[in-house]
């Protein structure tokens, strides 16, 4: 019984004694913090590329944003249509893709037409953009283009129509 007691007393009190023992944490000094955010929110001058890694359902198929020596390179490529087997949904479902393909395009493509073949890749410079990182959000914008990307981690973006991205710097 003896044996028995010290065992129990053993087993649940030696851990809570090793337990008490650890290292105290470390706490963040603030003043680094703040100057870290700080730069964040400053203007980014550095190179970068923002390539698509998902369209998670959006019809594209490629995507990449490309910024070097102050020049944003775009280029994108859409999915051609989708096939239905249901009759009574397959015109309205090619009409929304139609329409996300068109309005997406407009916005990212203004001066170029939109072409029947349906791998066509379509390419845009842009010079002068403005490119500012709040640690939240990437803006990209310029005197006739704009385009926010959501942070969803330090290194994955989510854009306006919900396309995953993977930023390399």
């Amino acid at each position: 019984m003896k044996r028995n007691y010290l065992l129990i007393v053993f087993v649940f009190v030696l851990p809570l004694l090793l337990g008490g023992c650890k290292d105290n944490e470390q706490k963040i000094n603030p003043v680094k913090a703040t100057t870290s955010q700080m730069k964040k929110q400053e203007d980014i001058v550095n190179d970068f590329m923002i390539m698509q890694v998902d369209n998670q359902g959006f019809p594209q198929s490629q995507g990449v944003f490309d910024y070097k020596k102050g020049v944003l390179h775009i280029v994108k490529q859409y999915i051609p249509e989708i096939q239905s087997s249901e009759e009574d949904t397959m015109l309205q479902e090619k009409r929304n893709y139609r329409q996300k393909i068109a309005a997406d395009f407009q916005k990212t493509f203004p001066n170029q037409q939109l072409e029947q073949e349906p791998y066509s890749v379509y390419q845009r410079s842009i010079r002068n953009c403005k490119i500012t990182d709040d640690g939240n959000h990437l803006y990209i914008h310029s005197s006739d283009y704009s385009i926010r990307f959501d942070y969803v981690t330090e290194n994955k973006l989510i854009d306006e129509n919900y396309v995953e991205y993977q930023i390399y710097r």
